[in-house]
């Protein structure tokens, strides 16, 4: 069901503070996600601390080949 701009224009002031509430109870039952994929915010602050330092550097970037390769080194020396 889609409410519309409209359909919200119309409601009470408590119907639409009930509304709200009941989408902030929605939202706090599910995971944290964003575009990014991140499931905490320590998590997208992390993603996004890793974006930045790939803009000031680009060369400093692994492909994921390289990341895999190394990550099965990493695996192989334990």
């Amino acid at each position: 069901m889609i409410i519309t701009k409209e359909e919200i224009k119309a409601m009470s002031a408590m119907e639409r503070t009930e509304l709200l509430n009941a989408i902030w109870d929605i939202m706090e039952d599910e995971p944290y996600t964003d575009e990014l994929g991140a499931e905490s915010k320590e998590e997208l602050n992390i993603l996004h601390e890793r974006l930045e330092a790939y803009k000031r550097d680009p060369s400093s970037a692994k492909t994921w080949d390289e990341t895999y390769r190394g990550l099965k080194n990493r695996k192989n020396d334990l």
